[in-house]
């Protein structure tokens, strides 16, 4: 997420083993974007999280890069 956008198009529960809520919500899937205001401050993150592998992970990723402009 240090570069504004994390993708883990499946096995997300294993690479956050020690995250009990992933494995509660029965998590496979991954994708978030950091979201800042104009002067570049961190609000906070959007995020899609699936019980399912992500079908398109690139397509998603990309559409995600809207929301946060370079």
């Amino acid at each position: 997420m240090a570069e504004g956008i994390y993708s883990c198009p499946q096995g997300i529960q294993q690479r956050f083993p020690n995250n009990p809520l992933l494995k509660e919500i029965g998590a496979e899937s991954y994708l978030g974007v950091r979201l800042t205001n104009l002067a570049g401050d961190t609000l906070g993150s959007l995020c899609v999280i699936d019980s399912k592998p992500l079908a398109y992970p690139q397509r998603a990723t990309d559409i995600l890069r809207f929301l946060r402009p370079e």
